[in-house]
């Protein structure tokens, strides 16, 4: 194949894409050289759902300026962008807001200005009354339970891969949805790595989406050619909220300078060009057949718009900005999306205090401590100092600190002394945004059932149970048999003691992306509050609940 003067990306021969790339505006080390090993079944397993019958506009305003705000639950977030004004609709529309595949999908769709770039449970749910299944967001690929399940009339076969119709048995436009109406959740589906240290077995399958038969439960094996086998390997459906596309100029490099290898949940993305590249071929189900470029059955993508995709995400910056009672939050103190922007800090840049002295991530309310304002905000304001005291370790008499048991990933990572005497600092590390400092850091702290009856949740019934037989018994787990509501990072890595664990995400601006946790089922941030409180015996009071509840409302 012709090398176009660029970078040539290779797949398992099933797509082949011509990136030329400008070396001042891409380093040669950002750009993949082959896709990652989860992507090529999982781009097949994409293109072979059916496509929305019917596709509506983007439910966006025409224009996203360079700076402005919106309203939440809690006040008013702010946002900068150093990319400047975006256009979403008409013939200068920026590529973050364009539809880039077949079924009417941009980057914006699940990634909202006004919500963080995330997008919230309430939002949906607006969406879904004032614009029905046209809204591009409830396309069946990842929008539904499972494709299976929507309504055959509201869909359209795929050109690839024996796309089919949704069989529409005992179901609506809603029930198909339900998770993603009601937490917030696409379906995230992939294989196992080859060469895994475990089996696994679908114990619990609500939706039908990982059942043997149905067709999304499998995914050609890339052998379709004339000489191929024809074969197909499994893959499993598993339900997650999507992660903020705002602030990653704090989470795209680590301490040392390297990758963080922390941009999804499950860390399956090297950088965000890839992530960008594949969400695009992938969520967006990038259907196009090139004639004069690849050859046939190729799949080409604009480098340019994939480098302009990632620099508006990289120069976005997200922070709540007013809070309902405490007002202004940059009054005496460093709140506010402006303070967040000046204070952005590569964490190749932070020399991180010695053990055991905590980081503190954050000082934005320090002054706080003796607040002005008007009366009505003082007592709020002073909430928010000792919720952030709380968070960073610093708080009187040692309060909000406790031992950080049976966390895989953390647990059996850090020093001893760290885990008895843990902080929420000592995960959410990188200053004024609150994610991880460390590379690859996943970690499980018991959301997805396999930690109930220690302090974790329960496994939940509305979404699948994964029956995991390891090799060996992992650490922190009583047998080597587990039951969980999503594998996390270990379907990448196809490590047992990768089981559960996801990537720690950015903390700004969570007023605005409600529901919480990687499946949605922390749907305040008081719920969040009150599970880490139990999940580690944390003995909070009502107050200083409430403190870090605003608090991390007011970031």
């Amino acid at each position: 194949m012709q090398h176009l003067g660029g970078v040539l990306i290779a797949a398992a021969g099933l797509f082949c894409l011509p990136l030329p790339v400008a070396a001042q505006e891409v380093p040669e080390s950002a750009v993949p050289k082959t896709a990652p090993r989860y992507f090529p079944p999982t781009l097949r397993a994409a293109l072979g759902a059916p496509l929305p019958a019917v596709i509506g506009n983007e439910s966006l305003p025409g224009v996203i300026p360079a700076k402005g705000s919106d309203r939440n639950p809690s006040g008013v977030a702010g946002f900068i962008s150093d990319e400047g004004v975006a256009r979403t609709i008409g013939a200068k529309e920026h590529p973050f807001f364009k539809s880039l595949g077949a079924n009417g999908r941009s980057c914006g769709t699940c990634h909202q200005p006004s919500q963080a770039m995330s997008v919230s449970v309430a939002d949906i749910k607006t969406r879904f009354r004032r614009f029905g299944v046209r809204d591009p967001i409830f396309a069946p690929v990842d929008g539904a339970n499972c494709p299976t399940l929507v309504p055959a009339s509201e869909t359209r076969p795929s050109r690839f891969y024996g796309g089919r119709r949704g069989r529409g048995s005992n179901s609506d436009s809603a029930r198909a949805r339900s998770l993603l109406l009601n937490f917030g959740l696409f379906r995230i589906f992939m294989p196992v790595r080859t060469a895994a240290d475990f089996t696994i077995k679908v114990t619990h399958d609500p939706y039908g989406c990982n059942t043997p038969g149905n067709p999304h439960a499998s995914a050609s094996d890339g052998n379709d050619g004339a000489n191929g086998t024809g074969g197909s390997v499994p893959i499993f459906s598993m339900y997650r909220r999507p992660l903020m596309s705002a602030n990653l100029a704090f989470k795209t490099e680590t301490l040392g300078g390297g990758p963080s290898g922390n941009i999804m949940w499950d860390g399956r993305e090297p950088n965000l060009f890839s992530q960008a590249l594949n969400a695009t071929l992938g969520h967006a189900q990038r259907d196009n057949r090139p004639t004069s470029e690849g050859g046939q059955g190729s799949l080409t993508v604009d480098s340019a718009e994939i480098r302009k995709i990632v620099a508006y995400e990289v120069g976005f910056f997200t922070a709540q900005q007013v809070d309902n009672r405490a007002r202004a939050l940059d009054d005496g103190a460093k709140g506010g999306v402006v303070h967040l922007r000046e204070n952005m800090i590569p964490a190749s840049k932070v020399v991180p205090p010695p053990p055991p002295t905590p980081s503190r991530p954050f000082d934005e309310f320090d002054a706080w401590s003796t607040p002005n304002g008007a009366r009505f905000a003082l007592a709020q304001r002073l909430s928010i100092q000792r919720g952030q005291a709380l968070f960073n370790g610093t708080a009187p008499d040692r309060r909000g600190r406790f031992a950080a048991r049976d966390v895989p990933g953390f647990s059996d990572v850090v020093p001893p002394f760290i885990a008895a005497d843990a902080t929420c600092a000592n995960c959410h590390s990188i200053l004024h945004g609150g994610s991880n400092s460390f590379p690859a850091s996943q970690s499980n702290i018991g959301v997805s059932g396999d930690f109930q009856g220690r302090g974790g949740a329960r496994l939940r019934k509305d979404l699948p149970i994964f029956t995991i037989t390891c090799e060996s018994k992992p650490a922190f787990h009583p047998s080597n048999v587990i039951e969980t509501n999503d594998p996390g990072r270990a379907m990448i890595s196809g490590r047992c003691a990768d089981i559960g664990k996801s990537s720690v995400p950015s903390l700004r601006n969570l007023a605005s992306r409600a529901p919480f946790f990687r499946d949605g089922s922390a749907r305040t941030l008081a719920d969040v509050v009150d599970f880490y409180n139990q999940r580690f015996g944390i003995g909070l009071t009502r107050q200083e609940k409430t403190d870090l509840t605003n608090f991390l409302a007011a970031l």
